[in-house]
């Protein structure tokens, strides 16, 4: 959760980084040779192992029932990068495309479906919370 929400402050803090992360991740378009992706893609992953390695680490600890970390990783952080792209049209719907509670729905709904339990999903978000300040 702490991940998620980091990222959701990234987009309103960082809005130009932002948008060009967002737009290499879903632009069909490849917008670097592979060289560079290669490059960026190096950045990106020990992020993707540190999530992979809390999902482990949750399995291990009967939190969520998951088999393969890394697939639940790769879900997670897609959802995640989906919910993000939607704030530009909060705008047009704001009760319904609100970013803050499309992560917040997503993410308890992910997690439940893994096997956590609600008040465990709402602790996390508020100690989450906690970290960011």
């Amino acid at each position: 959760v702490l991940t998620a929400r980091h990222y959701a402050k990234y987009l309103h803090e960082h809005q130009a980084h932002f948008r060009l992360i967002s737009l290499a991740l879903t632009d069909s378009k490849q917008h670097l040779p592979d060289t560079e992706g290669l490059k960026v893609m190096a950045e990106v992953h020990p992020i993707l192992l540190r999530i992979s390695e809390e999902f482990e680490r949750a399995k291990h600890q009967a939190v969520l029932a998951i088999e393969d970390s890394s697939a639940c990783t790769l879900v997670f952080w897609t959802a995640v990068q989906g919910v993000m792209s939607m704030k530009k049209l909060e705008r047009f719907a704001p009760d319904q495309l609100n970013n803050e509670i499309l992560l917040k729905h997503t993410l308890q709904t992910l997690f439940t479906a893994w096997g956590a339990g609600v008040e465990a999903v709402e602790l996390a978000f508020i100690k989450a919370d906690e970290g960011l300040k």
